[in-house]
C-alpha cells in the first residue's frame, strides 16, 4: 500500500513524501530511521470513490480529537508552517467527516483574514469558551505555539482524569450489573418453574419462599410496566441534569453522600485549579479567568462560587487567597494559604499548577480506596442475595424430602 506522510526533521523543516509499505507501523519505522518526526501518515487512496463517506450528524468531536488538533497544530507552527497550510494538512489527515467540515470552515475563515480564535468561535458546541479564550490570548501575545502546547497538556490531563474515573468504576459496575442480572433471571425464569412443583406437592411453603414467589409473580406480571418506568426514570434524570434546578438537586444529593462528596470536591479542585493556571499563564486577566473557569467546571455549585469570587471579591480588590478564605466551606485552608503565598511571591500560576497536581494524585488515591472498599461490600451483597434465594429454594425441597421419608 502507498502511504503519504508529513514529517519534521531535526532542524524543524517540513518534509512530505510517499512510501510503499505493508502497514502504517512500517512507515513510522522508516521515518524514525530517517531521523524524521511524523506529523501525519495516511494511506493514499486510489480515487475519490475509495473515500469512505460518513454521516456528519452522527459524529461528535471527542476530547482526543481536540488533543490531536492542538498538538499537531502546535508542531506544525513550530516547524514554520503557516496556519492555513497547517489546516490543509489537518483536513487531508483526518478521516472524520465532521472534522473535515470544521477544519475546512476554519481554513476558509482564515483565508478571509479572520483570526484562528474567531474561526473556532463559530463552533461553540465543539470548542469551549476556555479553549477559544486561551487561543485568543495566545494570538494577542504572540505566543500561540506555547498556548496550544499548554492547551494540549491541559486536555490530556483532563482526559487521563476521566479515564481513571471510568476505569475505577468498571469493576463495581460489572458486579452491580451481574447482581441485578442474577436476581432478574431467578425471579423471572427459575422460580416460576419451581413454583409449579411446590404447588403440586401441597406442602406449606416457608415464609421466605412464599415472599420470593409473590415477588416473582409480581415482577412477571408487571415486567413491561417496570421496563417503561425505568426508561422514563433514566430519560427524566438526563433531562433533569440539563436544567439548572435539576443540576442543583442532583448536585446537592451527591454532595451529601459521604465518600462521593470528598471525591467530587477533589475532582473539581484538580480541574478548576489547573484551568485557572492555564488561563493566567496565557495572560488572561484574573477576573475573566475566574469566570471562564466557572463555566468550565461542570458543577453548578462551584460555578456559582467562582463567579461570586470573581465579581464580588476579586473585582473589589480582595486577593484571590483571601477570597478563597471567605468561602472556607467550599475551599480547604490548603488552597487559600497556598494561593495567598503564590500571590505574595508572584508565582500564582505555579502554585495553582502544584495544587492541581496534588489534587489529581488525591483523586487517584481516593478512587483506589473507594474501589478497594466497594469490592468486598458488593461481593457481600451479591453473596447475601444469592444465599437468600438459594435458601428459599432449598428449604421447601427439604420439606418435600421429609414428607416423602
Amino acid at each position: 500500500m502507498l502511504y503519504f506522510y508529513t514529517a519534521v526533521d531535526g532542524r524543524g523543516i517540513m518534509k512530505e513524501g510517499e512510501y510503499d509499505a505493508s502497514n502504517k507501523e512500517a512507515v513510522l519505522n522508516y521515518l524514525s530511521r530517517q531521523g524524521l518526526t511524523p506529523i501525519s501518515v495516511k494511506e493514499k487512496k486510489a480515487g475519490a470513490a475509495a473515500v469512505k463517506r460518513e454521516i456528519v450528524f452522527l459524529q461528535r468531536i471527542t476530547l482526543l480529537d481536540k488533543i490531536f488538533f492542538t498538538k499537531h497544530l502546535a508542531i506544525m507552527l513550530k516547524a514554520g508552517v503557516g496556519v492555513i497550510e497547517a489546516m490543509d494538512i489537518l483536513i487531508f489527515d483526518t478521516e472524520k467527516a465532521v472534522l473535515k467540515k470544521i477544519y475546512a470552515s476554519i481554513k476558509a475563515n482564515l483565508e478571509k483574514g479572520r483570526t484562528l480564535s474567531s474561526a473556532l468561535g463559530d463552533f461553540p458546541r465543539h470548542f469551549s469558551t476556555l479553549f477559544i479564550s486561551v487561543v485568543s490570548a495566545g494570538e494577542k501575545s504572540g505566543n500561540l505555539i506555547e498556548v496550544l502546547e499548554r492547551l494540549s497538556v491541559q486536555m490530556k490531563t483532563e482526559y487521563e482524569l476521566k479515564s481513571r474515573i471510568r476505569s475505577a468504576m468498571v469493576y463495581p459496575a460489572i458486579l452491580l450489573t451481574a447482581s441485578f442480572g442474577i436476581v432478574v433471571l431467578l425471579l423471572t425464569v427459575v422460580l416460576p418453574r419451581l413454583t409449579k412443583t411446590f404447588q403440586e406437592t401441597g406442602i406449606k411453603l416457608p415464609a421466605i419462599t412464599q415472599f420470593l414467589i409473590d415477588a416473582s409473580n409480581w415482577v412477571s406480571a408487571h415486567v413491561t410496566v417496570l421496563g417503561v418506568f425505568f426508561a422514563i426514570l433514566v430519560v427524566s434524570l438526563i433531562f433533569a441534569w440539563r436544567t439548572i434546578l435539576g443540576q442543583k438537586l442532583l448536585t446537592e444529593i451527591m454532595f451529601r453522600a459521604p465518600i462521593i462528596k470528598g471525591l467530587m470536591k477533589k475532582i473539581i479542585f484538580a480541574r478548576s485549579l489547573h484551568t485557572l493556571a492555564i488561563l493566567l499563564k496565557s495572560g488572561i486577566p484574573i477576573i475573566e479567568a475566574l469566570n471562564i473557569t466557572a463555566n468550565s467546571i461542570g458543577n453548578i455549585r462551584y460555578k456559582e462560587i467562582f463567579i461570586k469570587i470573581a465579581e464580588e471579591d476579586v473585582a473589589r480588590g480582595i486577593s484571590l487567597g483571601s477570597a478563597f478564605r471567605h468561602h472556607e466551606k467550599f475551599f480547604p485552608r490548603l488552597i487559600s494559604n497556598m494561593v495567598g503565598i503564590g500571590e505574595k511571591a508572584g508565582s500564582l500560576d505555579l502554585i495553582l499548577d502544584t495544587l492541581s497536581v496534588f489534587y489529581d494524585e488525591e483523586v487517584d488515591a481516593t478512587l483506589k480506596n473507594m474501589v478497594t472498599l466497594l469490592e468486598p461490600i458488593l461481593l457481600l451483597i451479591m453473596g447475601l442475595i444469592v444465599a437468600f434465594i438459594a435458601l428459599s429454594v432449598i428449604l421447601p425441597i427439604y420439606q418435600m424430602l421429609g414428607a416423602i421419608g
